[in-house]
């Protein structure tokens, strides 16, 4: 499509696009603003229902800490360490646990078992029945006497609770009752609560369109409605953390439930609110809905005006300021109009100068390379008539032992060079080429030169570029030994670390200085001392692409040492 016509439709469509997406802000945003507004009242109310619930088993605890800490029952209750209830003794408890009921209209009943098993207990009537099982074998039984005098909570007293008329739950809380004197355990407390009681105070706080329900480690205690829609999301519910919120739907109906905990028990309640169909929009909703829908247009209008101006002056940019080769413009082959056809054209441009620098490049590489091997090939002429001319003095002198020897060390050093004009060598061949040509300098000057050659045996296999060792020997003899006027010492180690072949020359010759180091290494051309060292430099970063191939370490007038890093995967 052309421009005009491009534009046209694009704003056509922005305009269909800014109404759908305002309706559907205004309905998304209202049922938030709905949905938080019921979420935050349902948790001030599930608040509420705590702070009352807390409050109440708190004023139970602490009527029955005062009552049962009185210095007259507590004279009553350590008569029970050495004997069962005497009728004084029931007596005695039996009024504090009537006065504890009623001083808390919340407790249906209140037992107290000593450690005899003998019980006494006080009840509002018609509300609880005491079965006839022991009380040593009920379930909560030891972990009462393990909470070490913390209140254990149960429901139906696990089992020996319960009422003579509804079918209602009894929320039981345990507690071993310790003597003043010596904190021993003087006998078993068990404190009933009427689950009507804890409806009747709860639906004093929540409104007609909430229900709360308890719950617990053994699961649902009670829920105040009767549909069981609480029963039955438990395994939903049970995951759900405190503050956070679970919303289920019921059809055309959402549930939204939330869970609080109380902090001396292991309860938590749970509150299910149902939310209505109906929306809580706004007037200052809508009018920001009306402004966003105006920003948009706006913005449209905005990005299909870029779609035109920006690619030609990013194109007008490049071409007229730009000294270097950048990225292709992104552009649809399949597009027709003026400006896909412009990028198409320039990145054709760019396509062509690139292939001219891949080609100039491939050139420079190859005129390097031809210089690298010329370099390669010029292994000292004067070496080689020096040599001969050495093998000519002993020929004439009559030392034809000698003169085999050096003849044969002279062919082996350069059969070893060539190598049949490939590059690569074996480490055990490389090394033989060096141990050649210190043969034949040790001939010339009499074998005063020590040489000690190390290669590990799992090393002779390995390939590397050839004359890299004989250059540094090289170097070793005529740059560190010689200007001592003595013999000396030369050792060649090959190992490997850390992905790497270490090749190290180390002789005990003149040594250099820290700066005539620093020179050698950075030299971008061949110098002296330090024959050898730049092509070696130049053919490592050249093949295997090491930026810095080479670390000389050397102690003046003592010794030096060259290191070569080769990788030990070959590029």
């Amino acid at each position: 499509m052309k421009i005009r016509t491009r534009i046209m439709i694009l704003f056509l469509v922005s305009i269909l696009l800014t109404t759908i997406l305002a309706g559907s802000a205004a309905t998304f945003f209202g049922r938030q603003a709905y949905y938080d507004k019921v979420y935050e009242s349902s948790g001030q109310t599930l608040q509420a229902v705590s702070v009352t619930l807390e409050q109440m088993m708190a004023d139970i605890r602490r009527d029955i800490n005062v009552l049962f800490w009185n210095t007259m029952i507590q004279e009553k209750l350590e008569k029970l360490d050495t004997s069962s209830m005497t009728p004084d003794v029931r007596v005695a408890i039996q009024d504090t646990l009537s006065s504890i009921l009623l001083t808390e209209d919340s407790i249906s009943s209140i037992l107290f078992w000593d450690n005899h098993g003998d019980c006494c207990y006080s009840y509002r009537d018609g509300v609880m029945l005491k079965s006839d099982t022991p009380i040593s074998d009920v379930s909560w039984y030891r972990d009462v006497y393990e909470a070490n005098g913390e209140w254990v909570y149960a429901t139906d007293g696990g089992g020996i609770a319960t009422y003579t008329n509804d079918n209602r739950n009894v929320i039981s809380m345990m507690r071993t009752m310790k003597l003043k004197t010596d904190y021993s355990v003087c006998g078993m407390l068990m404190v009933n609560i009427d689950e009507k009681i804890l409806r009747s105070r709860i639906a004093s706080i929540a409104g007609e369109s909430e229900k709360l329900a308890i719950i617990s480690s053994q699961g649902l205690i009670f829920e105040s409605g009767d549909d069981g829609t609480v029963a039955g999301h438990m395994e939903e519910i049970v995951s759900l953390l405190p503050g956070q919120k679970l919303e289920i739907s019921h059809g055309k109906q959402v549930m939204l439930y939330q869970k609080a905990e109380l902090e001396e028990s292991d309860w938590q309640i749970v509150s299910e609110t149902r939310i209505d169909s109906g929306l809580d929009i706004d007037d200052g909703l809508i009018v920001a809905i009306l402004a966003g829908n105006i920003l948009l247009m706006l913005l449209c209008w905005m990005t299909i005006t870029r779609t035109v101006s920006q690619p030609l002056g990013d194109m007008s940019f490049q071409l007229g300021t730009s000294a270097g080769v950048l990225d292709d413009f992104e552009v649809d082959e399949k597009a027709e109009d003026e400006i896909s056809t412009l990028k198409k054209a320039y990145n054709r441009m760019l396509a062509s100068i690139r292939e001219l620098i891949i080609k100039t490049c491939e050139e420079e590489k190859s005129i390097q390379r031809g210089e690298l091997e010329l370099i390669l090939s010029q292994v000292s002429p004067h070496f080689l008539y020096n040599t001969l001319d050495t093998i000519s003095g002993m020929i004439l002198s009559g030392d034809e032992k000698c003169s085999f020897e050096l003849v044969q060390s002279l062919g082996k050093f350069y059969r070893n060079s060539l190598n049949g004009g490939q590059q690569l060598v074996k480490l055990k061949e490389e090394v033989e080429t060096a141990q050649s040509y210190l043969d034949i300098l040790n001939t010339r000057y009499g074998g005063t030169i020590e040489g000690e050659f190390h290669l590990p045996k799992n090393l002779e296999g390995r390939t590397v570029l050839k004359l890299m060792i004989q250059p540094l020997v090289e170097n070793a003899v005529h740059h560190g030994l010689r200007p001592k006027g003595a013999g000396g010492r030369i050792v060649l180690e090959i190992r490997e670390k850390e992905q790497e072949l270490l090749l190290s020359v180390w002789d005990n010759g003149t040594g250099m200085p820290q700066e005539k180091i620093r020179e050698v290494l950075q030299s971008e051309r061949e110098m002296t001392p330090g024959f050898g060292i730049f092509s070696i430099r130049q053919r490592i970063q050249l093949f295997y692409g090491v930026e810095h191939p080479l670390d000389i370490e050397s102690c003046e007038g003592m010794w030096t040492r060259v290191t070569i890093h080769i990788p030990v995967e070959e590029k």
